[in-house]
């Protein structure tokens, strides 16, 4: 597969090249403005992941080592021995993956609300996923005309995310990637690591990253309060690029 990607940067820059990737239903575009402000730096390849923004969509199911091993192809076709990695929400994860998978290829990491372990739920929501848990076993051992309808019609679109309700073709490639924990690939990890994380994240709160930084010996989790999932939108933009401008290539 060829994916869509855009280079930032002095194309002579001695420096290590940075690969960034996106979060899953956005593209190169969401984080286009980022990615270029890092070019400053060092240069700079932002990808459109499979079945994202340019990039087609996989003709089989993709789990997590797939999107790795695209990353893989893409770094071969140009001859990137050593990069960093910057990911966003699942791109994040893609990196979590790859760097278990190609240790080798791996200079630095940033993950950004990154995916790839599930957060720990509050008693209201563990109660609410215990509940649609047995309501969805009901619909399907029912396994009428009336069940599959009220699974279709009803329980799917009252309770499904919105990410699996407009994933589309990759419905089962969302379904397989979401299913995926990485503590094992987060624990062979041996590269630095920094995780920005946005206090206010629902998607990927923070209690996630502090799971991930306890099993990456020596990563550092910087928390910017009243930030979401999008940290590097908006107000707090030039300070996560601060702060991965320092950790990257060592600038103060």
């Amino acid at each position: 597969m060829e994916l869509n990607f855009e280079r930032y940067g002095d194309k002579d820059s001695l420096a290590i090249a940075t690969v960034v990737m996106h979060g899953w239903a956005n593209s190169l575009e969401t984080i286009r403005p980022f990615a270029q402000q890092l070019a400053h730096y060092g240069p700079v390849y932002s990808i459109d992941l499979p079945g994202h923004g340019k990039s087609s969509v996989p003709q089989e199911t993709y789990g997590m080592r797939e999107f790795a091993e695209e990353l893989k192809h893409f770094l071969d076709q140009r001859g990137l021995k050593r990069v960093n990695l910057v990911g966003h929400s699942f791109g994040g994860k893609t990196a979590i993956k790859f760097s278990a998978l190609y240790p080798e290829f791996v200079n630095r990491i940033v993950l950004i609300g990154a995916s790839g372990l599930r957060a720990k739920p509050t008693l209201r929501k563990s109660l609410r996923n215990k509940f649609l848990k047995y309501l969805r076993l009901f619909l399907r051992f029912k396994n009428t005309s009336l069940g599959a309808r009220l699974y279709r019609d009803w329980y799917i679109p009252r309770f499904a995310s919105r990410d699996y309700l407009n994933a589309g073709p990759m419905t089962p490639t969302f379904v397989k990637t979401v299913n995926e924990e990485l503590h094992h690939e987060l624990a062979a990890i041996r590269a630095q690591v920094l995780l920005i994380w946005g206090e206010l994240d629902d998607e990927s709160p923070v209690n996630v990253a502090q799971q991930m930084a306890a099993l990456l010996p020596g990563a550092n989790l910087i928390v910017l309060p009243n930030q979401g999932h999008h940290p590097f939108i908006g107000s707090s933009a030039p300070l996560v690029v601060k702060y991965v401008r320092d950790f990257l290539w060592d600038v103060s």
